[in-house]
């Protein structure tokens, strides 16, 4: 076997280059027709795989229906509200009206079985061709304005776990006839490994899961014939080879696209392996490594993104409780990694069901059986909670009460929770920790609210590939509350790129130097600037219980021509001059802006989520002197306005 037959079959044992080349030359001669690509799931694939597809029919339809009471009460527990039913039949009825849930909308898309349906962008209407999945982007010229990931969003079948619970809970023979047309069409219009629905390998793993979700709820429907579970046993193994022939932690380098491949995995053993199969000890072991590596000591995600850390953190919540409905429970450690998760999208939250924005945010799920807001973590946090339940957690009753803390203090972040205002601020260093591609350049930034009100933003993604400007604009250190010295990004943005950094790494770190009842006072410090002008910045971050302030104090030790500062501020506040300074007004909240730099109001652009944009005021601010104070000022009553 020749080195690009060894890279095809058996990744690990080439290097990477290889391996890419492998899969585009072997894309190369098989991508003139669905009926080239065949030949790959023939012989040697099909071989392992042979013992789960000797299982019998309803030996598989009847593992899927035990687990479906296990697997709704994990739902009721991640998505805990009093109106649980009516919300997902209310949900599911939309998908039979003709609406698909998409991105934080419901958007009337043409028929499944169409292929407009599954290869069309919805916005631009381009048509993606069909290849071999590795050169798919390569044989798809897209303009700026078409996007693959809504394309993406659509295959990963999210919108089908409504529908199949509700024929769960209510027997109604309606809504597994619709989740089986959904599941039919994506397999004639997207055969095995052929098309950009099979690229990237997290996608293939997202998709697997929620469509086993569904079939363990409508598997003893009349809807799911013999005929249609040998389709389906047979894609869900075809989909499992996929991610064991194209895993995305080349290197050795973990991801949470990584960790997307490895869920798919674990939901096809739960649906298909023995109970004691050698298969779950080796999976619990990967995942394991996984929590470790993505989740960080003190419950971040390692890329500091709190969107990201809300998708790995329901990825691994989901995988771990998969294995536990299977017997194969975790260990202390591993829990104990999930419960520090669970506290730290808490403490990033500013209200009951508001999460800051820190870096990254394309909307990304794990699952979604109903809509939420768009930087909800209410469900991640209850399918943790369910899935330390399932691993027989000792310490949930501690986990319970740590989840009303006040403050969080590391060198990376800090969280100061007062009655008056919640802050946090930030010093996630790009690639410390290994990718830092969903990091922002803002490094000391900070973001605050008053009374549950954001007033201080960060501007979020808005988009990846659709709109690459904009992406690379709300990534810049002009979109953020961190300074810029002589105009310069923090890391420097390669302008063709929308992931990766250029020139300008360093480190940064934040201390806490008080913590009384009446002042907390941090100090955070970044050299990322030094290699290109020699200065360093200081930056402390002063709040005062009496005063009701939040004092940022800037320093920078050598020699510049200016500094700036871009203050953005959410997009539902108003804003007035008021003196030298201004007013902020948002909800019930009102705050004074003042300082020594010469500050001037403009507008930018903010995201809530993935293709969610709207403009918003910002304050920027110019000066040349060494030191620059910024005061806000929070005043009791908002009415003034």
């Amino acid at each position: 076997m020749n080195r690009l037959s060894r890279a095809l079959h058996n990744p690990k044992s080439v290097p990477s280059y290889f391996m890419r080349v492998a899969r585009c030359k072997m894309g190369e001669k098989i991508c003139a027709s669905p009926e080239g690509y065949k030949g790959l799931w023939n012989g040697r694939s099909i071989a392992r795989y042979s013992t789960d597809l000797e299982k019998s029919i309803d030996s598989i339809c009847r593992r899927a229906t035990d687990l479906a009471p296990e697997l709704e009460t994990v739902l009721r527990e991640a998505y805990e509200c009093v109106d649980f039913s009516s919300k997902v039949k209310s949900h599911a009825n939309c998908l039979l009206e003709g609406y698909t849930y998409v991105l934080g909308d419901y958007r009337s898309l043409s028929g499944p079985e169409t292929r407009e349906f599954w290869l069309s962008d919805y916005v631009t209407g381009y048509a993606y061709a069909m290849t071999y999945h590795s050169i798919a982007r390569d044989a798809n010229r897209i303009d700026d304005q078409t996007d693959i990931k809504r394309i993406w969003e659509i295959a990963r079948m999210q919108y089908l776990l409504a529908p199949s619970l509700q024929y769960w809970l209510s027997k109604d023979e309606v809504y597994a006839r619709v989740v089986v047309r959904h599941i039919e069409a994506f397999l004639a219009v997207s055969p095995y490994d052929y098309g950009p629905l099979w690229q990237p390998s997290m996608e293939v793993g997202i998709r697997l899961t929620n469509m086993i979700l569904a079939f363990c709820f409508i598997a003893d429907s009349e809807s799911c014939t013999r005929e249609f579970v040998e389709k389906f046993r047979l894609s869900a193994a075809q989909h499992v080879e996929h991610l064991r022939r194209f895993p995305e932690n080349l290197g050795g380098l973990s991801s949470n696209h990584h960790l997307g491949s490895l869920m798919g995995r674990i939901s096809y053993s739960m649906l298909i392996d023995e109970n004691g199969s050698e298969r779950f000890a080796n999976l619990m072991s990967e995942l394991k490594s996984e929590a470790r590596k993505q989740i960080l000591w003190f419950g971040a995600d390692y890329e500091g993104s709190t969107s990201y850390h809300r998708l790995v953190g329901e990825m691994l919540s989901l995988s771990f409780a998969m294995l536990a409905l299977r017997g194969c429970l975790a260990d202390e450690d591993a829990c104990e990694r999930m419960a520090k998760a669970v506290v730290y999208s808490r403490m990033v939250s500013y209200a009951a069901d508001k999460q800051f924005q820190i870096g990254d945010n394309d909307s990304g799920r794990a699952i979604q059986l109903i809509p939420d807001r768009p930087n909800s973590t209410r469900a991640f946090r209850g399918l943790a909670l369910a899935a330390l339940r399932l691993n027989r957690y000792a310490r949930l009753d501690e986990l319970e009460k740590s989840l009303n803390n006040c403050m969080l203090l590391t060198d990376k972040i800090a969280v100061v929770r007062k009655e008056y205002t919640c802050l946090a601020f930030t010093a996630f260093d790009c690639l410390e920790y290994g990718m830092g591609d969903h990091c922002h350049n803002d490094l000391l930034s900070f973001v605050f609210s008053v009374g549950g009100n954001a007033i201080v933003v960060d501007p979020g993604t808005g988009s990846y590939t659709g709109n690459p400007k904009l992406r690379n604009d709300l990534r810049s250190i002009h979109s953020h509350s961190s300074v810029s010295i002589n105009g310069l990004e923090q890391r420097e943005l390669v302008h063709d790129r929308i992931f990766g950094w250029g020139k300008g790494y360093g480190k940064s770190k934040i201390a806490c130097v008080a913590n009384t009842e009446e002042t907390v006072d941090l100090i955070g410090e970044t050299d990322c600037f030094k290699s290109r002008t020699g200065c360093r910045l200081r930056r402390e971050v002063l709040l005062k219980e009496r005063s009701r302030s939040i004092l940022i104090h800037d320093e920078v030790d050598g020699e510049f021509e200016r500094l700036s500062l871009t203050i953005p501020l959410h997009p539902d506040a108003i804003v007035k001059e008021a003196g030298s300074g201004y007013l902020v007004k948002n909800g019930s909240a009102l705050v004074g802006v003042s300082g020594t730099w010469e500050m001037l109001l403009s507008e930018m652009i903010y995201s809530s989520g993935y293709d969610r944009c709207r403009p918003t005021k910002c304050l920027i601010a110019k000066s040349t002197r060494h030191s620059n104070d910024l005061r806000f000022t929070i005043i009791e009553n908002g009415s003034s306005l």
